[in-house]
């Protein structure tokens, strides 16, 4: 029976049902999806004593983000696009990059995405975001949506954000905005049906010479209810003369994913009481409550024949009655009063914003709604109908997909740096008789961390190394912005190693002692320097200053990731203003980091001294990861030796501009090379 469905519903609607057992769908949907996930998008925070019921739940919802994966990549062809829907689906993208690393693949959050103070309280926040970064594309509704994401993704995993997205695991997750909307060609043709013609007749004879308020929401604490019917009590004490001339007819349909939210349901029915007690009359009654789901046609005719419709969602990712609304008043024009909080808040412009919050904003925003001349009603609704009948779900549909396909087409029109290939630098290597090796230490040999004392060689990086420095074939440096004791402590025991700190003002030759350039060096501008670090210190939470022999560096990779980077540029524009004029020296931005030194030193006079000293050199691998790599970079391509055989490799994505001719995603990419390399030593040296 099972086949015969999936075969079924494949050949007659094109769908592929996945059969999972009863109780894993409850622990993912109703378990992680709505008791975890909704509710903290949409800024409510959870109580979870133990935690135990919150883990059940995730691992239900991993599982089924992995039966999905596993489905997509079994009927998976090359070109295809995979788009996931909603918070349903966040872990998934990262599983299916695993599984198929050409694949592209969309995500499209529905609902809001929360800011990182909120987000973080989520214990698995780091497995959500990297999750979401499996994807090519992200999408949201509104631009404080992606904004908060972004935020969430340099501020808890500690990426950098570039105007297209955020680079992560060797690559760049687009962030984009698709307003949605709805399909207003069908809504308008429903319309047009005679049922709903006779109801709107109907509905006009039933509340002739009254005003109609409408409001339709799922009962959800989200959604304000309770917030309006306040608001409305407000304003029938605030403007008594409407007592008996208005009415509001409230849906709240039954939310089937909060089916035990009986509290809610009834402090609502008892504020509907309430309002009808202390307003209502044997004549009139000025709050009409509907509890259950009312049928499509009815809700469409009360939409056509209300005067106002008002909507005081806390939090909400679209809330399509407000577009349903907008279509439905084709021949009324009555004015929409919006809550901010909603998503589409952003594009209705011209509809009456409130607070929910603020009772005494609400109930004003009803009066001016109720008295607004004609004039300006049609002119408001002329320009809502015109973002609605533009922004359609078959516009949004076509802009997320046609955006996903110029991510996987790739339209940048600059020549993308090629992954080094091992086949090709180990072909090259064998063959050399005199290679030279270069690499920068943060970000290239080891992650870039917070803390830069935590930043110590891997097991694999120094054995790779120690091989590597035996070979007599070899001139393996270090060249690296560090200070003289930080190398010495970590990499000082490899004997053959030759190092460079400080960006080449301290050098040590294999087997040799450390020289300095600093009798011939002017450091008169240290001190003023100094006190320009240290102002920017007292003032940026999580700054530090450190102080090399001839360098200045000012960090602030643990300060507030937006707060530092201004900072970091006003700190610079100081520097540059009021110092650099003065001596011979130069200002860099790093990673999180602004450092001063005096212009003769950088890492590419230290490679061409190098080269100078071993003019037989006929192989050259030369590795970093940021600007001050770059001056490598160009003094071997100025070199003699045989442009084949030299491998400028530089290690981040793919968008990072250099003139490096190869790239590796990560540090453990580049050790995996070093340990090719050197297993052909070791195979060199034993025969």
């Amino acid at each position: 029976m099972k086949e015969s469905l999936v075969s079924e519903l494949y050949s007659e609607l094109n769908q592929i049902p996945l059969l999972i057992k009863p109780e894993t769908i409850h622990s993912y949907y109703y378990g992680y999806c709505k008791s975890v996930l909704w509710p903290l998008f949409h800024y409510i925070l959870q109580n979870y004593s133990s935690g135990r019921k919150e883990n059940e739940y995730w691992e239900a919802y991993k599982l089924v983000n992995e039966i999905f994966t596993q489905k997509i990549v079994e009927i998976y062809q090359p070109g295809d696009l995979i788009w996931f829907q909603d918070y349903h689906f966040l872990v998934a993208p990262s599983l299916l990059r695993k599984a198929i690393p050409t694949s592209t693949i969309g995500l499209f959050l529905h609902t809001p995405f929360p800011t990182s103070e909120i987000f973080r309280s989520l214990a698995k926040k780091k497995d959500i975001l990297k999750g979401i970064l499996g994807s090519n594309l992200v999408g949201f509704q509104t631009y404080s949506y992606s904004r908060h994401f972004v935020s969430n993704c340099t501020r808890i995993l500690g990426l950098e954000s570039t105007p297209k997205g955020i680079e992560y695991n060797g690559s760049v997750t687009s962030v984009e905005i698709f307003p949605i909307g709805i399909d207003v060609e069908n809504l308008q043709k429903e319309l047009t049906t005679s049922s709903v013609l006779k109801k709107i007749a109907s509905f006009k004879e039933r509340y002739a010479g009254k005003k109609i308020i409408i409001g339709s929401d799922k009962l959800d604490k989200t959604k304000g209810v309770e917030y309006k019917l306040k608001a409305y009590q407000k304003f029938l004490r605030l403007y008594p003369e409407w007592q008996n001339r208005v009415i509001l007819i409230q849906i709240t349909s039954q939310n089937p994913d909060n089916e035990n939210n009986i509290a809610l349901q009834t402090e609502i029915s008892e504020m509907v009481s309430r309002i009808n007690g202390e307003f209502g009359t044997i004549e009139h009654q000025p709050l009409l409550y509907y509890q259950n789901k009312i049928d499509r046609q009815e809700y469409y005719a009360l939409l056509s024949i209300a005067d106002v419709a008002l909507i005081t969602s806390l939090r909400d990712g679209m809330n399509t009655m407000s577009y349903d609304y907008i279509v439905c008043q084709k021949d009324n024009f009555g004015p929409l009063i919006l809550s901010e909080f909603t998503g589409v808040a952003g594009s209705l412009s011209d509809a009456l914003m409130i607070n929910p919050w603020d009772q005494t904003g609400v109930a004003n925003a009803i009066y001016e709604a109720l008295t607004m001349p004609k004039e300006e009603q049609i002119i408001k609704y002329k320009q809502l109908y015109k973002i609605v009948s533009t922004q359609t779900v078959q516009s949004w549909a076509k802009s997320f997909v046609t955006e996903l396909l110029r991510n996987s087409l790739s339209y940048d029109p600059s020549i993308p740096i090629p992954l080094l290939e091992r086949n090709n630098i180990k072909e090259k290597y064998l063959n050399a008789k005199k290679r030279l090796i270069f690499f920068d230490y943060d970000g290239t040999l080891t992650p870039i961390v917070k803390t830069p004392s935590a930043a110590v060689p891997s097991i694999e990086m120094l054995a790779a190394l120690r091989t590597l420095t035996y070979d007599p074939n070899n001139v393996v440096f270090i060249i690296s912005g560090r200070d003289q004791a930080f190398l010495d402590k970590h990499l000082g025991h490899i004997r053959n190693l030759g190092m460079s700190a400080e960006h080449g003002f301290i050098i040590k030759y294999p087997g040799g002692v450390w020289i300095n350039s600093e009798d011939e060096t002017d450091l008169t501008w240290r001190k003023d320097v100094e006190e320009i670090f240290n102002f920017y210190t007292e003032r940026t939470q999580g700054s530090f200053v450190e102080k090399k022999k001839c360098a200045i560096t000012w960090h602030y990779r643990l300060a507030d990731p937006a707060y530092g980077a201004f900072q970091a540029k006003e700190c610079q524009n100081h520097i540059e203003n009021s110092v650099l004029s003065k001596y011979p020296i130069e200002i860099l931005h790093g990673k999180k980091c602004l450092e001063v030194r005096p212009i003769s030193v950088n890492k590419g006079e230290i490679v061409r001294q190098i080269m100078n000293i071993h003019p037989d050199g006929d192989f050259v691998l030369c590795a970093g990861d940021d600007r001050t790599d770059e001056d490598m970079f160009k003094s071997l391509a100025d070199s003699n030796i045989n442009k084949d055989n030299i491998f400028t490799t530089i290690v981040g994505p793919s968008s990072k501009k250099s003139i490096a001719s190869w790239r590796v995603s990560e540090p453990k990419d580049l050790i995996d090379i070093m340990e090719v390399l050197a297993q052909c030593s070791t195979s060199t040296i034993n025969n």
